[in-house]
């Protein structure tokens, strides 16, 4: 009798362990899932790709019938002849060409000179060769490229993705995504704005390491704070600097280093930031601030009125999953809203 338990009891074991190998050996002797992986159509999101395709698909040579699907439809100068609704090819709008009224376009369109666009229209995929001008509550699906300057009428939204050779301007109440330009302005230039806290360069004389009470020196320039940290008004600090909690640069302070905060970051009013500024909290760069690094949040960034990012001369990259901007900010680069993007009014 013990023995034959012994042997249900081996029996049993054996069967649990090959039990889990039951779906592999069906799915080898009869499979299921042998097609290719399906390959996106645009697998970058680099919109230099993008246009670069764009352009290679749109302008190949008709005639051949391979490429008749591809080949552009020319439209008259009034765009008479365009059935925007039921396009099933690209088109190519000449240099001088006028649309009067509203365009929902879901084909990629090829302007060869400057564009201008009414209010309430909407285009799937645009490239540019001129300026781009967008009309009121315009919106653009999947991208925009344009090799003169882009401008966006007030409450309009770019989905996707947004460039410019140039610059993008976006009208108060504008959304957007992922931009990118040398000049990215939300609404026009505010007179008067504050300047920056440094008009040049100050040399490393000109800088003393502040004392942060509490400061832990980690290697020669990079200093750790626990809990919250205040640079003061006016004061200016070199170096690498971590702080667990809050951060705030006190207004007209200098910064030539990297700044990390756990809890936030506050930049004040024509503070001056050389290099990064890295939160898992939202970081908020008060009016007249200048960050000239990158700048990086996990939860939300705000830009004042009048803060620029970067330069013209040194473009540089915003994160965050929202990215807030009041009229008058700049950014030089790259803007990323995970989420949403938003021009306040």
């Amino acid at each position: 009798m013990t023995l034959l338990v012994f042997f249900a009891f081996a029996i049993l074991a054996v069967a649990l362990l090959l039990l889990p190998f039951v779906p592999a050996w069906q799915e080898w002797q009869y499979p299921t899932d042998c097609a290719p992986l399906p390959i996106p159509h645009d697998p970058t999101s680099d919109i230099l790709y993008l246009r670069d395709r764009f352009l290679q698909r749109a302008l190949s040579a008709p005639g051949k019938e391979e490429h008749q699907e591809q080949s552009l439809l020319r439209a008259t100068p009034d765009c008479s002849n365009v059935p925007w609704s039921t396009l099933t090819r690209p088109i190519l709008l000449s240099a001088g060409t006028r649309i009067a009224q509203p365009v929902h376009c879901m084909q990629p369109v090829l302007a060869e000179g400057d564009l201008s666009l009414p209010a309430g229209s909407c285009f799937n995929a645009l490239m540019c060769e001129g300026a781009l001008e967008l009309g009121n509550e315009s919106e653009i699906v999947a991208w925009a490229h344009a090799r003169g300057a882009v401008r966006l009428g007030p409450a309009s939204i770019a989905l996707d993705r947004l460039s410019s050779d140039t610059s993008v301007e976006f009208g108060p109440g504008s959304g957007f995504s992922r931009v990118s330009a040398p000049a990215i302005r939300f609404g026009p230039p505010m007179p008067g704005a504050m300047k920056d806290a440094m008009m040049g360069r100050l040399s490393a004389d000109d800088f003393v390491v502040a004392r942060f009470p509490g400061a832990i020196r980690r290697a020669a320039d990079t200093w750790l704070v626990s809990g919250d940290c205040v640079l003061p008004a006016g004061r200016f600090f070199k170096g690498a600097l971590i702080v667990s909690g809050l951060l705030r640069i006190g207004d007209r302070a200098a910064v030539v280093g990297n700044l990390k905060a756990r809890r936030g970051i506050i930049a004040g009013r024509g503070a001056f930031v050389d290099g990064a500024l890295v939160s898992e909290q939202d970081i908020d760069i008060q009016a007249g601030a200048h960050v000239e690094g990158p700048v990086v949040s996990e939860a939300r960034v705000h830009l004042g009125a009048g803060a620029r990012i970067g330069s013209p001369d040194a473009l540089t990259t915003i994160t965050a999953p929202v990215i807030l901007a009041r009229i008058g900010a700049v950014v030089h680069g790259t803007l990323w809203a995970r989420r949403a993007g938003l021009v306040e009014a």
